[in-house]
């Protein structure tokens, strides 16, 4: 995907109606105005978050997300973190989750046995809490080369 404001407010729009949009290092939210869009993005970039700085309560919202498992809510999870990704797991379930912290896919396994690979609703989800999540064949590190977006602990340890 070529580096273009096009493709700049493609990945933008993603993040809409949230207040992550910096402008001038002052926080901007889009007014529902093309032309008033257009105008100011050039130079500005998202604030996001690393999907490694997830919490394990959005971790298992993840998975229940558009999961249409009834048996998700009636079952205790426990959260284990591992460098690229997380996992859930129940001791009263056969039945268990991973978050990939690159992709942010999740797969949902029986058994051990990976039954599907959840990815566009549980990235909205993620979008929706501010992650930064891979775009189209842009990955996390290409995203942040390009000045589209800048995660908040970089920012915080400036």
């Amino acid at each position: 995907m070529d580096n273009t404001l096009e493709n700049k407010a493609k990945f933008f729009a993603q993040y809409w109606d949230q207040t992550v949009l910096m402008n001038i290092g002052h926080p901007f939210k889009g007014d529902n105005t093309p032309d008033n869009w257009y105008k100011k993005f050039e130079h500005d970039y998202l604030l996001l978050k690393s999907l490694s700085a997830i919490s394990d309560e959005q971790a298992i919202e993840c998975c229940r997300y558009k999961s249409d498992l009834s048996f998700f809510t009636k079952k205790k999870w426990e959260v284990v973190r591992h460098e690229h990704h997380i996992i859930l797991e129940s001791k009263r379930s056969a039945h268990s989750f991973s978050i990939d912290l690159v992709s942010g896919d999740v797969e949902f396994y029986n058994n051990d046995e990976l039954e599907v690979t959840i990815s566009d609703t549980t990235k909205d989800y993620l979008r929706g809490e501010s992650f930064l999540v891979p775009f189209y064949d842009l990955d996390k590190e290409e995203i942040l080369n390009r000045g589209w977006a800048v995660l908040e602990q970089e920012v915080r340890n400036g």
